[in-house]
């Protein structure tokens, strides 16, 4: 095999050949090392080499080159290297594996030979999530730590004390979330190396796979959703400066009264059955998705919370409001449910980085910042803590799926939602968002029995335990209990029967309450108009700065200072940065795959994102400057 390498190459393929070559190099001072002593103490360290130099190899994006539009020399002759150099990395990749297995007849030693063999070629050290177990787990651990592997559990750290076949669900997510990098580039490949074989590693590979998914619900979240936060906070402004009450003025507004926080899963119906027959009864608050099944029983609740941002105003169909006292509404909400909102105070708040984010920026209101997890039944769960309530109900919070099911009767209109005949998955199809399917695991339920969870809402229970932990370790004293029969167990909050509920009644009007409270404005329409163009000023100068750097970039006289320039106006317009998660989050995964490989990422993707940043700023300028006439129109009317 001779040792050809395709140095020299410019254009559209010089990243790629060059990670090529990189691969090909590390190959070969592997090759040189095996056939020189098998037993060489440096062939672990070279073959991790290899292993980093082909996590960057693969990292290179596949397309990039298809979409070059001129067929030069430079670019054909790119193209037949590639093709030639990525042949031999093939063959040279059967051979490796020809290697490994011909280990077992070679006196090496058993460790080293088992780590080898394990790992391959597809281990990617930097960034790959390793678990070590069995008698032998801490040596493992010490020889991987040695070899610059980063990403370390040792089985017995993340393990059930009372069940060493389980993960121990108290810390696993504070054990992951210290890993380095671990939130900035999930890993390809979870690995449980358990040299003695003590147990069963498919089970172990799917429990730590679940909890790091799990890790990765927020951060896909924010990539998923970053777009529509950022423009509708924007659209929502005038009406939220215009209408909003502040949620901070009710702040020990309630102290020593009980609440009651429904959610919309299966258990909501008979607590709105126990509620209608009470004449007087605790503050009522409600997730936006219970609303409907709310109406429909003739309960009406005195707080409704809205979270998610993708719900439309069919949750609300022709649900009077005119005695709710307040609508708690996230201030990245449809503007179509906020415009709805007619016939009673908004109480707007903040509850995702992302809006925290911009509202710092914008700085037009006093938005609180409540945290949510995700979920509106944890925002209301917190409402009812700060509003001072001393004893709190939980109801159609099941976190699971009682029989199958995920709502009550008429909450969550339109959602689709089955479980498989093995009871082991489900799919969802909510009206409003994307489709979801995953596997199910037991949870215990109040009456003894098992429900199945989604790992979302296994997720979510966790918050909703360590909530109520948090504020039983602060001292205030609230009761938390649960009326969902049928509903997960949930740590902190147990089940009683509804008519053993206790706490003070509510006495005095709400609604005339929430209305009496401070808005939450600290400027007026004119202040939001003008601040509004300000914004889109920012985001041309940005836009400016970006076109600039492109024309360079097309005459092939692009500098530093002229990216500087560009990362310099970014900083001031982190609207952009929100819109464009989602890219951010494949060049920082791309660059930290390739930097394994010692090369930086392809030359492409900078460009790339420059041009998508210029036409977003260009179009949220324009965004702002429709809210800002908006804001006007308001004010004149």
């Amino acid at each position: 095999m001779s040792k050809k390498t395709a140095s020299g190459s410019k254009g559209e393929w010089a990243d790629r050949l060059g990670m090529a070559e990189r691969y090909l190099e590390a190959q070969y001072a592997l090759m040189a090392l095996i056939v020189g002593d098998e037993a060489d103490p440096t062939i672990p360290t070279a073959f991790d080499t290899m292993r980093r130099a082909r996590v960057a190899f693969a990292a290179i994006p596949p397309l990039t080159a298809e979409q070059e539009t001129e067929a030069s020399k430079s670019n054909i002759d790119g193209a037949i290297k590639f093709l030639e150099t990525s042949l031999t990395l093939k063959k040279n990749e059967a051979l490796f594996a020809d290697w490994l297995r011909s280990l077992d007849e070679k006196d090496v030693d058993p460790l080293w030979r088992f780590l080898e063999q394990q790992l391959s070629l597809k281990a990617d050290p930097q960034n790959d999530l390793f678990v070590v177990g069995g008698p032998s787990g801490a040596e493992l651990r010490k020889k991987l730590a040695a070899r610059g592997y980063r990403r370390l559990l040792e089985w017995t750290d993340i393990a059930d004390p009372e069940n060493l076949d389980v993960i121990d669900e108290r810390d696993i997510k504070k054990k992951l979330s210290a890993l380095p990098d671990m939130l900035a580039v999930k890993p390809q490949n979870m690995w449980y190396l358990d040299f003695e074989n003590s147990r069963d590693f498919k089970p172990v590979i799917e429990q730590v796979t679940n909890r790091v998914n799990l890790l990765y619900v927020n951060r896909n979240t924010t990539e998923l959703m970053g777009e529509i936060w950022t423009r509708q906070l924007i659209e929502n402004l005038p009406a939220l400066v215009s209408n909003g009450r502040s949620l901070i003025a009710l702040q020990g507004g309630f102290k020593g009264y009980s609440a009651i926080v429904l959610g919309a899963g299966p258990s909501l119906e008979p607590a709105l059955e126990w509620l209608k027959t009470q004449t007087e009864r605790p503050l009522v608050i409600c997730a936006f998705k219970a609303l409907k099944a709310l109406a429909i029983a003739g309960v009406t609740p005195d707080i409704v919370v809205c979270l998610d941002p993708k719900q439309k105003t069919r949750h609300l169909g022709d649900v009077d409001l005119s005695g709710v006292a307040g609508f708690a509404i996230e201030v990245a909400s449809s503007p179509g449910v906020v415009g709805a909102v007619t016939d009673c105070p908004l109480l707007p708040y903040l509850g995702s980085d992302v809006t925290i984010e911009l509202a710092r920026t914008l700085d037009v209101a006093n938005f609180p910042i409540v945290g949510t997890d995700g979920s509106a039944v944890h925002a209301a769960l917190q409402l009812a803590a700060v509003f001072g309530c001393s004893d709190i109900a939980l109801a159609g919070a099941d976190f699971g799926f009682p029989d199958n099911r995920l709502y009550a009767e008429g909450a969550g209109s339109g959602d689709k939602f089955t479980v498989a005949a093995d009871g082991k998955s489900y799919a969802r199809q909510p009206l409003d968002s994307h489709f979801r399917a995953g596997v199910l695991v037991e949870v215990e339920a109040n009456d003894g029995a098992t429900i199945g969870a989604s790992l979302e809402m296994v997720q979510f229970k966790s918050w909703t335990e360590r909530f109520i932990a948090n504020i039983a370790n602060s001292g205030t004293e609230i009761r938390f209990v649960n009326f969902a029969r049928r509903g997960a167990v949930i740590a902190g909050a147990p089940f009683i029967e509804m008519n053993e509920f206790g706490g003070r009644r509510i006495d005095f009007d709400v609604r005339a309450k929430v209305a009496s409270v401070a808005q939450v404005g600290k400027v007026n329409l004119k202040g939001l108009s003008d601040r509004l163009l300000a914004r889109a000023e920012k985001l041309r100068n940005l836009e400016k700065s970006c076109r600039r750097a492109l024309e360079m970039e097309g005459r092939g006289a692009v500098t530093s200072a002229a990216y500087d320039k560009v990362i310099k106006a970014a900083r001031k317009c982190p609207e952009v940065s929100t819109l464009l998660t989602k890219q951010l989050i494949a060049i920082n995964e791309h660059t930290e795959h390739a930097r394994t490989g010692g090369v930086s990422a392809s030359a492409n993707l900078l460009p790339e994102l420059v041009r998508i940043s210029a036409a977003t700023a260009a179009d949220i300028a324009m965004l702002y400057a429709q809210t800002s006439r908006t804001a006007r129109e308001v004010k004149a009317a």
